[in-house]
């Protein structure tokens, strides 16, 4: 390992892409391209739980935990395709997508899709790959409209196992695969 390197700091931009078929390809890696990021996060879905011990009142045991991979993406583009995934009850306008509410019937059981956070120096920054991403409604639902900043549309997922058990992948593009 080498020492810390302040000038080492990142700002990763990117794209957000939906069913991505071949990462080897150029952008959009033969899915759909839903637009940039504008801000990023995710929650690698691990923890770390404390057990105590009643008798000495402190940390007896550390366990590890799997929990649900959760992130959010900020897209500055309102893209029809963007809206239709962000608002799966979307239809078609005369010109333009038109967003219904509400998105789903009560009790909709949600499926999910290959979504890919494509950084845009992929041999330097890493990218995201979730394997099986479903849209949270709840958190999406909150479009900001303003004359001083962007319109921007953010995007909830879960990251739920696919059929190999697989859940998502962080790393540099050409590390990952589908």
């Amino acid at each position: 390992m080498g020492a810390p390197d302040p000038d080492n700091s990142k700002r990763v931009h990117g794209q957000l892409i939906l069913n991505p078929t071949d990462l080897s390809a150029a952008l959009p890696f033969g899915g759909t391209q839903l637009g940039s990021i504008s801000a990023f996060y995710w929650i690698p879905g691990q923890r770390t739980v404390r057990l105590k011990a009643k008798e000495k009142g402190r940390t007896a045991l550390m366990v590890h935990i799997e929990d649900d991979l959760t992130a959010g993406f900020v897209l500055r583009e309102q893209s029809d395709d963007a809206l239709s995934y962000a608002f799966p009850g979307t239809t078609d306008g005369a010109t333009t997508k038109i967003v219904n509410f509400p998105t789903k019937t009560s009790g909709t059981e949600l499926t999910g899709s290959t979504l890919l956070f494509a950084a845009t120096n992929g041999t330097e920054n890493y990218s995201l790959l979730i394997y099986n991403a479903v849209v949270e409604f709840d958190a999406t639902n909150r479009i900001r409209l303003s004359a001083l900043k962007e319109t921007v549309i953010p995007i909830l997922v879960t990251g739920m196992e696919d059929g190999s058990g697989r859940i998502a992948k962080w790393g540099l593009l050409a590390d990952l695969t589908l």
